[in-house]
């Protein structure tokens, strides 16, 4: 396995913490002052870790356009 699936997949597992934690903070309403932020650090990460794997996902279709566009010219 390659870093970059390992990458993914790490991505992967923190967006699904966060998105629980985002629940559980929404659902439990006893933080006091640091409500907003309970619930605004699990967001963040669940949008930076979707532009990770949106921006990974944009970098293999590339690769497979350019893999694939060699292949053409080649024949």
């Amino acid at each position: 396995m390659d870093t970059r699936r390992i990458e993914l997949l790490l991505t992967v597992h923190a967006m699904l913490l966060a998105l629980g934690v985002a629940v559980y903070a929404d659902s439990a309403r006893y933080y006091g002052d640091f409500e907003l932020l309970a619930f605004l650090l699990p967001v963040a990460v669940l949008v930076g870790g979707g532009l990770f794997v949106g921006y990974s996902g944009v970098e293999a279709a590339a690769g497979w356009l350019k893999r694939d566009v060699k292949g053409v010219e080649s024949r």
